[in-house]
């Protein structure tokens, strides 16, 4: 008799908004007094200067890295097609300390800390009931960009850092599909042979074992 087919229900998650946002910051950092001798004696060496920035996710920096969402929602309307829809404002604040890298001819002169603390609104869709617990985020990339044209006249360098925020909204639905009961597939693909192994000869007694008779 056929399976025909007919009204099911599941339940899965539905996404109502996914928005990715790139946040960026320049700074200026000061060459602290206690490292700033050996700048200068780099300086008057003529010794060439770099300088190199890990961002929070590069493997090498084990520097503490945090994102946030502020649970205090701001509503507010957007008109699309004339239309207004309704929108919520969520804060996020991303929190890290850099590493700043200081090399002089190639050699490390010093390692400098820098916290950081990047402010972002998003715009979301987030139709009632759902609130900030539907709201999950993470740090998708970070870069961090060093300018150190200026290290030679003010003893600062630049950083220009990016991060790259993935912002999920969902929550669980019941959808209603057309569908019918399933069975198991029957075991009919055969299971191809097991190969020997290479060394098939016999097995042989050593000289020694051998009886006699």
């Amino acid at each position: 008799m056929p399976k025909l087919l007919r009204e099911q229900y599941v339940r899965l998650p539905k996404v109502y908004d996914w928005v990715l946002v790139t946040s960026y910051s320049r700074l200026r950092l000061p060459v602290p007094e206690p490292f700033r001798p050996s700048l200068h004696a780099a300086l008057r060496n003529g010794q060439p200067l770099s300088v190199q920035c890990l961002p929070p996710d590069h493997p090498c920096s084990c520097q503490p890295v945090s994102c946030r969402l502020l649970p205090q929602l701001r509503q507010a309307t957007y008109l699309a097609d004339s239309q207004p829809m309704p929108l919520s404002i969520a804060r996020f604040v991303i929190e890290a300390t850099l590493s700043v890298l200081f090399f002089a001819t190639g050699d490390l002169l010093f390692e400098l800390p820098v916290p950081l603390a990047l402010d972002e609104h998003v715009a979301l869709s987030l139709p009632p009931p759902l609130d900030h617990t539907n709201i999950t985020y993470r740090i998708a990339a970070a870069e961090c960009r060093p300018n150190p044209a200026l290290l030679p006249h003010t003893g600062a360098v630049e950083l220009d850092v990016f991060a790259c925020l993935e912002i999920l909204v969902e929550a669980p639905v019941v959808l209603e599909v057309m569908g019918r009961m399933c069975t198991p597939r029957p075991d009919s693909i055969p299971v191809p042979a097991r190969k020997l192994p290479l060394d098939c000869s016999p097995f042989r007694l050593p000289p020694h074992c051998r009886r006699l008779h």
